[in-house]
């Protein structure tokens, strides 16, 4: 009995081994025999989401890897799989579609040459109540300098050239390949190389500034231009997250698209001035639609660049999604790099120093009436101050400069023309500054 148990042991080891040594000539099975790998628990997050299932189709790992399958938690998927890069799960990954169809956290490239795996199969993104299946999504994870970081793709996506939006259709009409009326958008997350930002974009359309899809789009061609870091600053709100449709640049200036973190947006872009992106700042908008930080001009004659596509605000838990808003760098008689919005949904007054926004408010219409949102200079160049407006009225006018108001307990005297800072203010009437609120003053009327 001991001879026959010990045979039918060798024999269903055998049977394994036959096994596993098959599984390894399937192109996305991986074998299962004893190997010098590790099973790690590699998790992916959907920021903004209700909740995400993922139905996978099949997977490619590095030979001589584990792999054990995906499951979803909440906003998450975790891959249970090694970590160890090549580039046949790379092939898979780029299989059938550009690298316009595919969007990498903190990359270096703009398609990966190796990735430790990917999975592939359905997505289901619950946004708000609302479901949207997305079919032949692709998530997969590579490594960086220094990170495993994360890939999606889909040939039902699109983005920007090098830009940071993947827009996909997701079973939304009169949409192609991420073309059109698509369904959601996908940026990279404020939090490091494995979280996503998505969200519903149904009623997106395309570019939204007249004629920027021929003009504000620049070939992306090496050049001998350096990018910068060029970071723009939303005080008082609670995060900002930017989805870019499209941009324009100076000409042989490089452009790598717009990251958000936390209260700013990061443009990572040349800074050289010229009339081409001013031109597209200022399409279909009016000097009283935009707003320049420590300006002398009512509108850019030149700017560095512009982006332009989808801002949302969290101010107080509550988000605020602004659509046609533009992002502008151009540069003051002061030599300094200054920052510039404008936008086909705000208004302000002549001259003023405050920008109001519907953003999806009831009752207002290009700016005016019950607005969401105003938005006004903050400290320095490349800070705004951002505020939830939920006693909005249409923008007044500034008070006659012989009108004087007594001053506040918390203010104190000034030598400026004004004659007073006001530290705590709601609107342009209450301010002889025209932007004024708790702890910080802008003096636009010195």
């Amino acid at each position: 009995m001991m001879n026959l148990s010990v045979l039918v042991l060798s024999v269903a080891a055998s049977c394994r081994a036959m096994g596993a040594t098959s599984m390894t000539r399937e192109w996305d099975q991986v074998a299962s025999d004893s190997v010098a790998a590790t099973l790690h628990d590699n998790w992916v997050y959907f920021a903004n989401s209700d909740a995400v299932q993922f139905t996978e189709l099949g997977h490619s790992i590095t030979d001589g890897q584990h792999y054990a399958g995906t499951h979803t938690n909440g906003m998450a998927v975790d891959v249970v799989a090694g970590r160890k890069g090549s580039p046949k799960p790379a092939a898979v990954f780029k299989s059938g579609i550009t690298a316009l169809q595919m969007l990498g956290l903190n990359a270096d490239a703009i398609a990966p040459k190796e990735l430790n795996f990917v999975t592939y199969g359905t997505m289901t993104f619950t946004i708000g109540g609302k479901r949207f299946t997305c079919p032949d999504f692709r998530l997969a994870q590579g490594h960086n300098t220094g990170q495993n970081n994360w890939w999606i793709g889909s040939s039902d996506c699109a983005s920007v050239p090098k830009g940071s939006q993947l827009s996909c259709c997701c079973g939304a009409k009169l949409c192609k390949g991420g073309q059109g009326n698509y369904a959601i958008s996908i940026t990279p997350g404020s939090t490091g190389d494995h979280v996503f930002y998505v969200i519903d974009a149904s009623e997106s359309s395309q570019p939204l500034v007249p004629g920027v899809a021929e003009q504000g789009m620049l070939p992306q061609d090496t050049v001998a231009a350096t990018p910068h870091d060029n970071w723009v600053y939303f005080a008082d709100s609670d995060a900002v997250y930017f989805t870019e449709l499209g941009h324009s640049i100076t000409a042989e200036q490089p452009y790598a698209g717009a990251r958000s973190s936390s209260s700013s947006v990061d443009v990572v872009a040349g800074r050289k001035g010229s009339p081409k992106p001013a031109a597209v700042f200022k399409s279909g908008i009016t000097a009283l639609q935009m707003l320049g930080l420590e300006t002398d001009v009512a509108a850019p004659k030149e700017l560095n660049f512009v982006t332009y596509g989808t801002m949302t605000f969290t101010i107080g838990g509550r988000n605020h999604i602004c659509r046609d808003f533009r992002l502008a760098q151009g540069h003051n008689s002061k030599s300094q790099n200054n920052w510039w919005i404008g936008s086909s949904d705000c208004a302000s007054v002549p001259k003023g120093s405050q920008l109001t926004c519907c953003c999806g408010a009831k009752m207002c219409d290009g700016g005016h009436g019950n607005y969401a949102i105003s938005i006004t200079p903050g400290s320095g160049t490349n800070e705004f101050y951002v505020e939830y407006s939920s006693y909005s009225f249409p923008p007044l006018p500034p008070p006659p400069a012989s009108v004087k108001k007594p001053l506040h307990p918390w203010s104190k005297a000034d030598d400026r023309s004004c004659g007073q800072l006001m530290t705590a203010c709601n609107f342009d009437s209450d301010c002889c500054s025209g932007a004024c609120r708790k702890n910080l003053s802008v003096w636009s009327c010195a």
